[in-house]
Order: C-alpha cells, then structure tokens, then sequence
C-alpha cells in the first residue's frame, strides 16, 4: 500500500469524525451549557472541556497532524492545486482552533467570576473602586460569552465541513474517479 494512500485514509476517517464530532458539540453541549444556573457554570464548562478534550480535543489534533503529512507525500493521481486547497483548509482550522482555545479561556474566566449579565442601562456589574484583573476588558456576562463562544465554535465547525470535502475529493482523484 502506498503510504500516500494510507495518510489520505487517516486524513478522512478523522476529518469525518471531527466534523461529526464539532455539529454535535454545536448543537448539542453548548445549548445545554447555556441552560446551567450562573453559579453552576464554572463547574459545568470544566466538565465539558475535560470530556470534549479526549472526545474531540486529541482527534483533531491527529487529523490535523495527517492532514500534514498528507501535504508531504500525497497519494498518486491527486492533484497538485487540491493540495493547495487542503494546506489553505488545514492553515483556516488551526486559526480557528487556536481562537476556540482563547475563547474556552476567556469563557472559563468569566465563568468562574459569575458576573451577571449586563444590560445596557444597567449599573455595572462591577462594584465602585473594585480592581478588576483586566481594565482592557469589557464586563461581559457569562451566557453573553458563551454567545461568543458559539459563534466562534460555529466557524470551527464550517471549516471542518470545508475539511472534509477537500479530503473526499482528494479521496475522489486517489482513485482515479472522474468529477
């Protein structure tokens, strides 16, 4: 077997599986999240990033890491520019990734502060003359970043779906099947 051929399989199964995987992270845990009391928040995001990580977390960093390798030494019968398309998919995931990991930071920040929500019109969240650890930082509250966070969640999942067509297609031309 040509070790191509054996990089674009690896590259597919867990493309497959981590698109699954971040719909239903999508639609599925974040929602619920959003319906854990204020107090509780804190706790309950720790126990979905603890479980999402082995889930989730590790195959995507395996695809990511075949994805690679499949750039060095695809198979036989691809396309030059389809690599291309899969180094320009592969550069937009870790981007987005790397801004789902800033974003799980900030939410779990937030969330251990247990600021109310803020409202326009409402007094700060905040007390007079209390220090807060960022000044560069806007009072947001808890279900406002995990808002964000979706939003954020919501590019990583198109991007994987993106992922995952350039590596079917890829699939397509290993074997010599006409568009």
């Amino acid at each position: 077997m040509e070790i191509g051929f054996l990089w674009l399989s690896l590259t597919v199964v867990l493309t497959l599986y981590c698109t699954g995987a971040a719909w239903v992270v999508q639609a599925v845990a974040y929602p619920l999240l959003s319906r854990v009391e204020e107090e509780r928040f804190a706790r309950a995001h720790r126990v979905i990033i603890n479980r999402a990580l082995a889930a989730y977390g590790v195959p995507s960093l395996l695809a990511l890491a075949a994805a690679v390798a499949l750039l060095f030494q695809p198979p036989f019968g691809v396309k030059e520019s389809s690599m291309w398309q899969m180094l320009v998919a592969l550069v937009m995931l870790t981007l987005a990734l790397t801004a789902k990991a800033w974003a799980h930071r900030r939410l779990a920040r937030v969330g251990a502060r247990r600021l109310p929500p803020f409202r326009r019109g409402s007094p700060h969240p905040m007390e007079e003359g209390q220090d807060r650890a960022d000044d560069t930082e806007s009072p947001h509250g808890t279900m406002e970043e995990l808002q964000r966070f979706r939003r954020v969640h919501l590019v990583a999942a198109l991007l994987w779906t993106a992922c995952c067509f350039v590596a079917l297609d890829l699939t397509r031309q290993a074997f010599g099947l006409s568009p």
